[in-house]
């Protein structure tokens, strides 16, 4: 809720709603096909969709050996917003560079154990600014895990 006490809810009682947009991607690798990549834009063209920014791109570069993958990634995030551009508590919100480390070692055949530093190098940035409770983005971030495959 805000800090207001007021809640909003926003219903689409015509139950459709028009979006347009466009999004592509590329993905290929070099040198023997052990170095990759993966790159991404999406882009909102008319309709503005609250929240979501109006241009994203991604890239990933990394080393796969098979067994093991070692790569570098950075996503840039513009123009997302919080509310209708004619409301008085319209907000944009910052528009973003975060970089990443990422990995994964495939133990054995059935277990393969990942990990990620996102938000390497700590950007600070404005998530939302939603009736005045601003919300920052999560900074340096580390996370892990195990994939377990029957």
């Amino acid at each position: 809720p805000a800090s207001n006490g007021l809640t909003s809810t926003n219903i689409n009682y015509a139950g459709e709603a028009l979006v347009s947009g466009f999004e592509t991607s590329l993905r290929g690798g070099f040198i023997q096909n052990v170095l990759k990549y993966d790159l991404a834009w999406t882009a909102q063209l008319k309709e503005e969709v609250i929240d979501v920014p109006d241009h994203i791109v991604s890239g990933n570069f990394y080393y796969d050996a098979d067994v093991w993958v070692l790569g570098f990634g950075a996503s840039y995030a513009d123009g997302a917003s919080y509310g209708n551009s004619e409301d008085t508590n319209f907000v944009p919100t910052d528009s973003r560079f975060v970089t990443r480390l990422f990995g994964h070692y495939q133990i054995n055949e059935n277990l393969k154990l990942h990990g990620r530093i996102e938000n390497l190098f700590d950007e600070k940035y404005l998530l939302s600014d939603i009736y005045g409770d601003q919300i920052q983005a999560q900074g340096l971030g580390a996370f892990g895990g195990l994939t377990l495959t029957f």
